[in-house]
């Protein structure tokens, strides 16, 4: 079956980039070359086949309206694909970017570059995303050839690798490494992944590796202040009525509230009648007597206030 697979990484990455640089990155995904992960190389690639390609369909009466972004709006979707790192632009003249998170496939060194694809290289239409690919153990962001069409031919030993040789004693196999170890390396401990798991149980999907998430962990935010930040969040979302589910920019936005709120003022005593009351049973004073009016009784407390001690009367 043909098709592009995406990575955790790019997932991660397209989240609140906007519709239409998910589209463009989409194509661009499925046009990268995948043997070096650069598009616009071997197929070019423009700015108005971008607008023809993320082009909107709405229905509208008994037809379709089609509606076209500006080459504007591209250029911005892909300024906003390459500031979350999902492509990087290659210096010429002609549209061409590297996909620093797309999978590749790992080819032996030495080995000329061959159509791996398994279709004609006059094919009209022929894009290099069409091979076939298995997944399985490998490094990150790498797709390992089909062992099924692409055999492996038998490897031998290397001099250094015999064991027994004296004079080049064998290599040391590498340490392994516990999930902690691994989660420091990456610059991540429990309390990023503690706040990715309450976020996804609030229906928020980050991971956490996120920028935001490092950001509330550096900061020493309480779960009580994040939920706090997400009740906010959904009420703002309710009161839009887009339907546009919660991203962590959001919620930090909510957050700062949360720890920017600021204790209520006290109230004057004088702002009411129960606050006036309240002041006159504190100087032990007779409150409101029959016939008085509000001045004459907040002259009584003004008075009963600046003597050093008063009596009840």
């Amino acid at each position: 079956m043909k098709g592009i697979y995406l990575t955790l990484q790019e997932i991660e990455a397209t989240h609140g980039v906007g519709p239409l640089s998910s589209c463009a990155y989409l194509w661009l995904r499925y046009w990268v070359d995948i043997r070096t992960g650069v598009v616009g190389k071997s197929r070019p690639i423009s700015l108005g086949m971008l607008r023809a390609y993320c082009e909107t369909h709405v229905p509208k009466g008994r037809g379709i309206q089609i509606v076209q972004p500006s080459e504007r709006n591209i250029r911005t979707a892909l300024e906003v694909l390459e500031r979350v790192g999902l492509i990087k632009r290659l210096p010429g003249d002609n549209l061409i970017f590297r996909l620093p998170l797309a999978q590749v496939l790992l080819l032996a060194p030495g080995k000329p570059d061959v159509n791996l694809t398994g279709y004609p290289d006059t094919m009209p239409g022929r894009v290099d995303n069409w091979a076939e690919a298995a997944t399985g153990a490998g490094a990150p962001n790498v797709v390992q050839p089909n062992p099924a069409r692409y055999p492996s031919r038998p490897r031998t030993a290397y001099p250094t690798h015999i064991r027994g040789r004296r004079d080049n004693p064998p290599s040391q196999p590498a340490a392994s490494t516990t999930r902690e170890e691994r989660m420091l390396a990456a610059g991540r401990n429990e309390r990023h992944e503690a706040i990715a798991a309450l976020l996804h149980d609030q229906g928020v999907l980050v991971g956490s590796g996120h920028p935001v998430v490092a950001e509330w962990v550096a900061m020493n935010v309480s779960d009580t202040d994040l939920l706090a930040a997400v009740q906010l969040a959904c009420q703002a979302r309710e009161a839009e009525g887009t339907g546009q589910p919660l991203n962590p920019g959001f919620i930090r936005a909510k957050l700062r509230k949360v720890l920017g709120k600021e204790k209520p003022a006290a109230v004057a005593w004088w702002s009411s009648v129960p606050a006036m009351e309240a002041r006159a049973r504190e100087l032990k004073i007779a409150g409101a007597r029959p016939g008085e009016s509000m001045e004459e009784f907040k002259a009584r407390i003004v008075v009963a206030g600046c003597q050093p001690t008063t009596s009840a009367r």
